[in-house]
């Protein structure tokens, strides 16, 4: 959806960190369309490229990785759009954030670029039906350094049964688990390297996790918790 961002004025103020994303202007965005030129894509879809885009770009990691202690937990609550509602102390330690900096940002302002696109993809896709869904994730903190964690998210709703938000508990993951899963999110984003927008990274990474697990003869659930130490 990204259409002149590299040249655009905005654009590079928001590299420099100068402007917030929500300020860049219609003219640096472009909406998709269909075969009659109308649009199909939302202003909302295009920033949120636009912040992949951000992140990717993003020079600033230390590579130097931070460590929940075994008995930390993670806690945070978004509302629908993924903004954080609430970030618990853990959760502002290891990511070097304020709760001033968390609350009303989207949940991705933790997103590590050495995350495969397709497993939030997946993720989102999972809660949004409305069922629980567990991951290893790779963080970023705000400093550039980098944690993982071992993430089971909900949804969360309200007395109509409806889902109003969602809420999500992170702990220290096995790291025999990690050792297990990184060759296949390498695998991914090598496949995510191929493709120019966010869509199509996490379309072409997702038809080649599917098939991964096909291969494993394992649903994504069963792989997750045959993994050493996956334990909730």
């Amino acid at each position: 959806m990204l259409l002149r961002v590299e040249q655009c004025t905005a654009y590079r103020e928001l590299l420099r960190g100068k402007i917030p994303t929500g300020r860049i202007p219609d003219k640096c965005l472009r909406i998709s369309r269909n075969a009659k030129n109308q649009p199909i894509g939302t202003r909302t879809a295009a920033i949120a490229d636009l912040e992949d885009l951000f992140m990717a770009h993003d020079s600033s990691l230390t590579g130097v990785e931070r460590f929940l202690a075994p008995d930390d937990i993670i806690v945070s609550k978004t509302d629908t759009a993924g903004r954080i509602t609430y970030a618990n102390p853990i959760f502002l330690q290891i990511a070097g954030y304020t709760e001033e900096e968390l609350l009303s940002k989207a949940h991705n302002i933790v997103r590590h670029p050495r995350m495969p696109r397709c497993v939030f993809k997946f993720l989102w896709d999972t809660i949004q039906g409305g069922d629980e869904v567990f991951a290893y994730v790779l963080n970023r903190a705000k400093n550039g350094d980098h944690y993982w964690v071992f993430a089971h998210v909900t949804p969360t709703r309200n007395s109509r049964g409806h889902i109003c938000g969602y809420h999500s508990s992170r702990r220290a993951p096995d790291r025999a688990a990690i050792a297990a899963i990184t060759p296949l999110y390498d695998m991914l984003l090598a496949e995510e390297a191929k493709h120019r927008t966010p869509r199509e990274q996490w379309e072409a990474s997702l038809q080649l996790l599917v098939k991964a697990l096909q291969q494993r003869g394992l649903a994504y659930e069963e792989f997750i918790f045959t993994l050493s130490g996956a334990a909730v």
